[in-house]
């Protein structure tokens, strides 16, 4: 688990030069404050964890669950609630603003990510399935099924 957490989005890529002029790829991150909504504690909730959000959202865009969620919090609601997990939560408290100042420069992180998720392209209305090469019946020209082959 990690020490300090924050949520940011990947703007794009560029390069940096060093004193041997050497580029170096440099991940570009917009990085906003978060606000802490909830503290997630090993003797309440079985792991140590802070959730937070970030952004602005109206609260008339928000469900009543939603709309409870950050009443209670006292906190402004945003986008989206995100969940950090971290190694001690006890030195956050609801309503704390975390950014970029958490890091210092030159400082090595660890990034997780989610794609865009493009979803599967399919070719027509074809079957596929898996076909096993060590199995002498399999027809090995195709991966659909015998049955459904189209002559």
């Amino acid at each position: 688990m990690a020490t300090k957490a924050i949520v940011g989005e990947k703007v794009g890529m560029t390069q940096i030069w060093d004193d041997q002029n050497r580029a170096i790829p440099v991940t570009l991150v917009r990085v906003v404050p978060c606000r802490v909504v909830q503290v997630k504690t090993p003797e309440s909730d079985g792991y140590s964890a802070v959730q937070v959000t970030f952004g602005a959202q109206r609260p008339s865009r928000l469900n009543k669950p939603e709309q409870g969620h950050f009443a209670k919090a006292g906190v402004e609601p945003g986008k989206r609630l995100v969940e950090l997990r971290v190694d001690d939560a006890g030195q956050y408290s609801v309503g704390d603003e975390i950014n970029a100042t958490i890091l210092s420069a030159g400082e090595k992180v660890d990034v997780t990510g989610v794609s865009k998720g493009t979803g599967v392209i399919w070719r027509g209305d074809q079957d596929y399935t898996v076909v096993a090469f060590d199995d002498p019946s399999a027809d090995t020209r195709t991966a659909r099924p015998p049955s459904s082959r189209r002559t």
